[in-house]
Parts: structure tokens; sequence; C-alpha cells
């Protein structure tokens, strides 16, 4: 069993890799990891994206709430954020994604994709009403979004306020609604932030270089890479046992 110079015994590793290129991407840390070694075949760019705090649906104007906000950041594809016919905003329709930090976006990867004609829409807290803010929805196959696995960007508002969701407090929310309904089948696996790179600048990470380093597990979600051209970054993911157990 490996040990690490801080002491606690590695119990566990998980390896996979990431594709990068001149769109950032984003990948979730894994439940339970308190590291991570990173090594980029190329030079690359890296930030941590902050963890989800919430991600619910409503059928009922905010009545009552369905929460998947374990199922979307668990990495496990049999636990899935159910948006089956999802309908509009005038049948009080939506859904949700909240973090303590600012976001520039996500990554969505998609179970079962949408299919039907529909555009989605993104609207943000400015601490008196939903505002409109302008997503690039790249899940957007044909017309119908959510239709594979991609990103939703935007640029983070300036007037961007916290505010309370299903009665957890201080998160900064975006609220998407579609224009018609969503397939019946339309399942999201899992869902990464993206990072807001404007006030957290991405750190610089040298090619055929490993760099080793800590994660919290309370405040980060995910790791966000992007580079010059394509290429990949190998990661391996490290569990480690608590102080004191046995």
């Amino acid at each position: 069993m490996g040990v690490r110079t801080f002491g606690e015994p590695i119990v566990e590793f998980q390896g996979e890799s990431v594709t990068t290129g001149t769109a950032i991407v984003s990948i979730g840390i894994p439940p339970g990891v308190e590291e991570v070694i990173a090594y980029g075949a190329a030079a690359h760019r890296v930030q941590i994206g902050p963890k989800i705090a919430k991600c619910l649906k409503t059928t009922d104007n905010e009545v009552t709430f369905t929460d998947y906000t374990t199922q979307v950041q668990d990495r496990d594809v049999s636990t899935v954020a159910t948006l089956s016919s999802l309908s509009t905003a005038a049948d009080g329709d939506y859904w949700y994604l909240a973090s303590k930090h600012k976001f520039a976006g996500c990554t969505i990867d998609m179970i079962a994709a949408n299919g039907t004609a529909s555009v989605m829409t993104g609207y943000y807290w400015n601490g008196t009403a939903w505002a409109n803010v302008t997503i690039t929805d790249n899940t957007d196959l044909g017309g119908a979004c959510l239709g594979e696995d991609q990103t939703v960007t935007f640029t983070v508002p300036a007037a961007w306020a916290k505010t309370t969701l299903d009665g957890m407090a201080g998160l900064y929310v975006i609220r998407f609604q579609v224009s018609v309904a969503l397939d019946s089948s339309t399942t999201i696996g899992e869902i990464s932030l993206l990072p807001d790179t404007t006030a957290a600048p991405a750190g610089y990470m040298a090619a055929t270089t490993d760099y080793v380093f800590s994660l919290n597990a309370v405040e980060c979600g995910s790791l966000a890479f992007y580079a010059g051209a394509a290429s990949s970054v190998s990661l391996s993911w490290l569990r480690h046992s608590k102080l004191g157990s046995t």
C-alpha cells in the first residue's frame, strides 16, 4: 500500500484520460477523491471548478422540487437526472444548477439525449428578479437542446446575486427553461461546472510533467482544461484512508 508524505495511506487509485483542445472541457472529481496526479502530453491550462450545490427540477412552478444533486456528480452512469418530458416555463417547468461560487457554464454528459427540436435558455438571479443570460448551448444537435454530450457556456453576469433555492441559502443559481417539451426519455448522467476563469485565471502546466495536488472535496467539483491544440491529460485519482480509521 502506497503512502503519501503527509502520512495517510493510499487505499485506491482510479485512472482516466481527458482530451484537451482550444475549447475548455471539464471532468467531475470522483466522490471521495482527495488527491490527483495529472500528466499532460502537451502544455495546457487547468482550473478547479466549483462543486454543484443543487441540481433540481420543478414541474409546478417551484412549489416542489426533485433533487438530482447527488446523481449528476457521483460518476455513476446508473444514477441519472430525469428531464423526461420537461415542458415549458408556461407550464411551470424549469431545471436548475447552483453553486456556492460563480461558474461559467457546465459540461453535460447525456444518458438518453433529447431529439425534439427545442431551444434552451438560461436565467440568473440579479437580486430582485430572474434575468436572461445568453448561453452558448453546444448540446444543441440539429435544433434539439440536450441532444448530445457537450458544454453550455455563458459570460458570468456582473449583477449575479446569491439567492436561496429549495431551502439552501447563499447560492449562485442558473435556471434553465425549454421552448418545447423534451423527449419522454431525456436523462442526464453527469454534470460538471466550468470555473469562472475571469475571477480565477487558470494555472499553467508544462508538457510531459507530473503534477500532484490535493483536492478540497467540499468546495471542488471538477477540473477544467484547455490547450493550444488537441492533446490529452492522464489523470490518476487517489483516495486515502481517514486519520484514526482502522
